[in-house]
């Protein structure tokens, strides 16, 4: 069952969390755009992955300015999403936001999302504007994805969802917003996901609504540089459609050895072929001629719950905050 939203005395906690890694020259403007946010019942948990520039050192000043700031750095660089599984482990409040080092929000983006916390939500988001450093700006959008409480037409919505150049949506924008804690282990999956952010999405779609805030309240800064040439690990996952296909099949392995109901497990699995298809159409095939659907029946098992413990991908440890 939902938690209910505490009144105006008493407002929920929201809890921002923030990874940092050599991000000093965009850092400052996402910190003071957190710090300063209206809505007053929140704290700050920052975790730094061994940052080798400034980074460090301008948390550590804005820590002693905010005392609802939590600064921890690891002892040595960690990765992305093993500093995610962290950061989980410490969030207190009763709604968990994954901020971006890169991103600015506007000082009324909690409170209008916090608002939008009814009963059936489990995920508030915003419109998000896109601004390259070669002046292209693009705008996100998600009503069309929020519009209807089906969750086909949600799913569907998922792959159809065009930004304002008229191309697939920045979902990547979506999982860096507003969300109830207690969802967290349903949404979050922190194995190393490559190049289908939109599974993410279909986690928080199983679970209840996504709310939408029809004002642009985020704005990410891109470069066009490469991300490829950014990240060359990432473009070794990639690099070819099955590579993808791996990671995406490795994703629904992770996922579908949690705890939930079958019926629940099964929409996923069908949603998540949608995606596939989508994304990969070229494989969509191997989907339809049932290929794939054996390691769903694996998954299923209790043979496959007992691998997923085995292999420790679970985040059910001892919280240290």
């Amino acid at each position: 069952m939902l938690a209910p939203m505490k009144d105006q005395e008493n407002p929920s906690l929201v809890t921002i969390g923030l990874l940092t890694y050599n991000n000093e020259d965009t850092l400052v403007r996402a910190l003071e755009s957190l710090v300063h946010q209206d809505y007053t019942a929140k704290e700050l948990v920052i975790i730094d992955d061994v940052s080798t520039d400034r980074t460090y050192d301008i948390c550590q000043s804005y820590a002693q300015q905010y005392g609802f700031i939590r600064l921890f750095r690891n002892e040595k660089n960690v990765g992305c999403f093993q500093n995610l599984e962290h950061l989980l482990q410490k969030v207190k409040g009763d709604f968990f936001l994954w901020a971006c080092p890169d991103d600015v929000y506007d000082l009324d983006f909690l409170s209008a999302c916090v608002g939008a916390m009814h009963k059936d939500v489990i995920m508030a988001t915003s419109a998000v504007k896109v601004l390259y450093d070669d002046d292209r700006v693009i705008t996100c959008s998600y009503h069309e994805l929020t519009k209807s409480n089906s969750f086909w037409r949600m799913a569907k919505m998922i792959v159809k969802t065009q930004d304002s150049n008229g191309e697939r949506v920045y979902y990547n924008s979506i999982l860096h917003t507003l969300m109830r804690t207690e969802f967290l282990d349903k949404i979050y999956n922190v194995h190393q996901l490559f190049c289908c952010e939109e599974l993410w999405v279909i986690n928080a779609l199983i679970w209840g609504r996504v709310a939408y805030v029809d004002h642009v309240l985020v704005k990410k800064y891109e470069s066009t540089v490469s991300y490829e040439i950014r990240n060359p690990h990432y473009h070794k996952a990639v690099s070819n459609p099955f590579a993808r296909l791996f990671h995406a099949m490795a994703y629904l392995f992770v996922f579908l050895c949690k705890s939930m109901p079958l019926q629940k497990k099964w929409r996923y699995v069908q949603a998540f072929y949608l995606v596939i298809a989508y994304r990969l159409p070229h494989l969509a095939l191997l989907a339809i001629k049932g290929r794939l659907l054996h390691l769903d029946a694996l998954l299923f098992s209790s043979w496959g719950h007992k691998m997923y413990q085995k292999m420790g991908w679970s985040r059910h440890a001892k919280k240290n905050v």
